[in-house]
């Protein structure tokens, strides 16, 4: 059509990249989903919770991305780095760049309402 005329490859290039890179974040967005809703179930309640994110705190009361990945691990869940990425931000609500006990618990009772969801995915 007419508008696609006035196109040049440099915008046709651009916008294909753009959306290539929306498509590959969807998917990673929900394979880090799965993926958390894995690593919710994996805890049988609250006190559970608990005794892994002690665990794996590094001594200061809070979850670094490493010491979260090898809770993650620990669990038999692997993340690549962009999933492992997004699960700790979706985790880490005040988004301060590290997981506090009441960031990890407040996600974990998020989900509760959101079981349904996570089972279907």
């Amino acid at each position: 059509s007419l508008q696609f005329s006035h196109w040049s490859f440099t915008n046709s290039f651009f916008g294909g990249y753009m959306m290539t890179l929306g498509i590959v974040s969807g998917l990673t967005g929900w394979r880090a989903a799965k993926k958390l809703g894995d690593l919710r179930t994996s805890f049988p309640d609250e006190d559970a919770l608990q005794r892994q994110f002690t665990a794996y705190d590094a001594v200061n009361g809070f979850l670094q991305m490493d010491d979260f990945v090898n809770m993650c691990q620990a669990q038999g869940l692997y993340f690549d780095q962009n999933e492992s990425e997004a699960a700790f931000a979706a985790i880490d609500r005040d988004h301060d760049g590290q997981i506090s006990w009441e960031d990890f618990k407040g996600w974990y009772h998020a989900g509760e309402d959101e079981g349904v969801i996570y089972a279907q995915v």
